[in-house]
């Protein structure tokens, strides 16, 4: 019974920070599950339920609002798709001490985004083939990311809105939604499909994740938004640090120095 209050309050608490910042729950959920000694691929998959009930809470909040551009984000999505099975088989076959140094990684990067958002400009590029292809691969990318880590793909797609398709920062988070839904529910898939998900407890930081979203979504307007950005980077900072830590200890542990950093098993 623990193990499941535990789990909504973390996609709840998950869900709310997620929504505060716009990049979604699995950036909370992901390291505390790996920390919890779970799996790559585990972790990945159980986030992105988590995930998937904060991004459906901010999509349900933007349509009420009239702010999404459905056909825009799900051509994107779908153009995601494939790199959302890629990530997923990826996470089945990534040794532990990979997976953190690479989770750390990325977690970095996205406290670099969250520093440097607000001094992002809107800017159009037009639609050019160059775009087209720079769309692509993003979404792609977004894919790979969001299946790989648990983690969706705001980090990806809302800049590409922004910097490529020159949409201001809130219409670019709304118009990231329905692309944002699409690679996460294909990430699920994915990763049940490889026998990764555990249903009964996504589930529930699906639950939590959902009802933090709405919450979070709620009180964001009357919070400090740059007092909130350093407190959330400074906790990411610290789990990417964590995460180093374990990985450089559990190879030192393992005598890989000897033969190299850890990579993939066959």
């Amino acid at each position: 019974m623990l193990d499941e209050i535990f789990l909504v309050l973390l996609g709840f608490g998950a869900g709310t920070v997620g929504s505060l910042v716009g990049l979604g729950g699995g950036i909370v959920i992901a390291p505390v599950l790996t920390f919890l000694g779970l799996p790559p691929a585990a972790a990945a998959s159980s986030s992105l339920m988590g995930a998937f009930g904060n991004i459906g809470a901010a999509t349900l909040t933007h349509t009420l609002k009239r702010r999404i551009r459905y056909q825009l984000g799900l051509k994107l999505g779908l153009i995601a798709t494939p790199g959302t099975v890629l990530g997923a088989w990826l996470a089945g076959v990534v040794e532990p001490s990979a997976f953190k140094i690479l989770f750390g990684v990325a977690l970095l990067a996205v406290c670099a985004y969250i520093l440097i958002r607000s001094k992002m400009k809107a800017r159009s590029m037009g639609e050019t083939i160059l775009v087209m292809i720079v769309a692509a691969v993003s979404s792609f990318s977004a894919g790979v990311v969001s299946s790989f880590f648990g983690i969706g793909g705001g980090i990806v797609f809302v800049p590409l809105m922004m910097l490529v398709m020159g949409m201001t920062m809130k219409d670019g988070a709304a118009a990231a939604q329905p692309a944002l839904l699409v690679i996460v529910a294909a990430g699920i898939i994915s990763h049940g499909v490889l026998g990764h998900l555990d249903v009964g407890y996504s589930i529930l930081l699906l639950i939590g994740g959902f009802c933090g979203g709405l919450l979070g979504t709620r009180i964001s307007h009357g919070l400090n938004e740059m007092h909130l950005r350093v407190i959330v980077s400074v906790l990411i900072t610290a789990a990417a640090v964590r995460l180093f830590w374990e990985a450089l200890d559990e190879a030192y542990r393992g005598g890989l120095f000897l033969y190299g950093l850890p990579g993939i098993t066959n």
